[in-house]
């Protein structure tokens, strides 16, 4: 493996240093070392570092395929953590925490990483990682502590796939953001909801991207921006056709590097429609089935005007969640009175 993980002694300590480690998905190779994201986490190649024995008595579980997609893992994003034998409280702090540390690679950048396909064990500086819990594929722990298990499959929007492979490098942007998502989770084990508006919009946005369905994917990022920006006196089209766009710009191109005409302005308002139609269960109005999308941004899964609203939802939310977390702004955007002053 390339970069050395250590494994040095805490003198007396009962406690063992654990890796959590999740493979990057269509992103291109690292050149250069580990890159360090704080935290203990980075992204570094860990090819060589899985091997038959790491997976012990639950090799036997593993199909031949299945052993050797684990094998194959080179670059990865690797948490570093210490914990005792058993799987506690820090195993549930390392799991949330790449939870979030996913969900900001796939704003920076889109990728298709799953944070439920994983290897999690112990560190040993003779010989290869011994593992307490695992998936064989996305979303399919092999042992029961593994909590929320879900089966996952991300489904990016077609403007999102032609982006190609993501360049490690721009992930190293997710480091100046861990130290937020350290206060969040620590918040959230110790059984608070002081920041619930940016949990739960981390959630749905990621949830968004589970969904096969894409009408479900765009009420889901539609949810997300109303968990940011809805209050209890103003929701809906009120609070979102204004405030959006003032936040992240009325000019912000859909589309970003095309020359398609679709911006947050000139979006907003009809998505919002279109997220009142799938809520009550109504069908796409025939007006946005019947308008083509701009042939610079036509694909085989783009081909309404309806299309193109559903891919506005994931450009907005991420434009949303970037600058909430590049700006300081978790502690606004987590008391309701606070963010509606902004406005």
């Amino acid at each position: 493996m390339r970069g050395r993980i250590g494994c040095s002694g805490h003198g007396m300590s009962t406690t063992k240093p654990k890796l959590r480690i999740v493979p990057l998905l269509n992103t291109a190779d690292l050149s250069g070392g580990p890159i360090s994201l704080s935290a203990g986490f980075s992204i570094r190649d860990v090819t060589g570092l899985l091997t038959p024995e790491t997976f012990g008595v639950f090799k036997r579980t593993l199909s031949e395929k299945d052993l050797e997609r684990l094998l194959a893992w080179d670059l990865s994003v690797v948490h570093e953590f210490r914990s005792d034998l058993v799987i506690g409280p820090e195993e549930v702090t390392s799991e949330y925490m790449m939870r979030f540390v996913i969900a900001a690679l796939r704003w920076l950048q889109p990728t298709a990483t799953t944070d439920t396909w994983f290897v999690q064990g112990f560190v040993s500086p003779k010989g290869p990682v011994k593992v307490q819990t695992f998936s064989a594929q996305a979303g399919a722990a092999i042992t029961v502590p593994q909590f929320a298990s879900r089966p996952q499959h991300i489904f990016l929007e077609d403007f999102e796939t032609r982006c190609g492979l993501a360049n490690p490098h721009a992930f190293g942007g997710v480091s100046v953001f861990l130290p937020e998502f350290e206060r969040i989770v620590q918040d959230m084990t110790a059984g608070r909801d002081s920041y619930i508006p940016i949990v739960m919009a981390t959630r749905l946005s990621e949830q968004a991207y589970l969904d096969f369905d894409p009408r479900l994917r765009l009420l889901k990022r539609v949810m997300a921006l109303e968990a940011l920006f809805s209050s209890d006196t103003t929701y809906g089209k009120k609070a979102l056709v204004p405030r959006v766009p003032k936040f992240i710009g009325s000019s912000t191109p859909i589309y970003a590097g095309t020359n398609a005409p679709y911006t947050v302005a000139t979006t907003i308002d009809d998505l919002l429609t279109l997220r009142n139609k799938f809520a009550h269960g109504d069908v796409v109005p025939a007006a946005f089935l019947a308008t083509p999308a701009d042939p610079s941004v036509a694909s085989t899964n783009v081909k309404s005007y309806a299309d193109i609203l559903r891919e506005a939802s994931t450009t907005m939310v991420r434009a949303c969640m970037l600058k909430i977390l590049q700006d300081g702004l978790i502690n606004i955007f987590s008391d309701k009175t606070k963010m509606e002053q902004m406005f």
